[in-house]
């Protein structure tokens, strides 16, 4: 998974996603036809793929859009193929925690230190507290 700083786009394997994507878009692209819908709300459409990655790990995204409108966030999770095949049984604090300090090796080596503001929206490496789940989330801004 690769984030471009000055576009926004997220590379994906050989496919991207960006800040001008919309939902529309994204189901008609192969990316989309692969992704599984995981929630409705009022204020966003949840979509999750799974693409293997680099290093042994596994890339899951979760993207969000606006109902029939824009993209809004993606949620990235790099997880290492074994602790992916365990499932829950393979949860624990110390995974997490592993997790995250990969996340933030790998923003750091892309991006550079933190903070990660871009006139496209912002980057930021995260343990989610509800679930103690380690994450990246890009948020974009809106389309003007």
């Amino acid at each position: 998974m690769i984030i471009d700083p000055n576009t926004g786009n997220l590379l994906l394997g050989i496919e991207s996603v960006g800040p001008t994507l919309t939902e529309k878009e994204f189901i008609e692209l192969a990316l989309g036809e692969s992704a599984a819908r995981v929630r409705k709300t009022e204020t966003r459409n949840w979509y999750e793929i799974w693409r293997p990655g680099d290093s042994g790990r596994a890339a899951g995204v979760v993207i969000g859009f606006a109902p029939g409108g824009e993209i809004q966030q993606a949620r990235i999770k790099l997880v290492k193929d074994e602790t992916r095949a365990a499932g829950v049984s393979g949860w624990s604090r110390e995974v997490e925690n592993e997790i995250k300090e990969f996340h933030d090796g790998l923003l750091r080596r892309q991006l550079g230190d933190p903070p990660y503001d871009f006139r496209w929206g912002q980057v930021s490496s995260v343990i989610d507290q509800h679930d103690y789940s380690a994450i990246i989330i890009v948020t974009f801004k809106p389309k003007r």
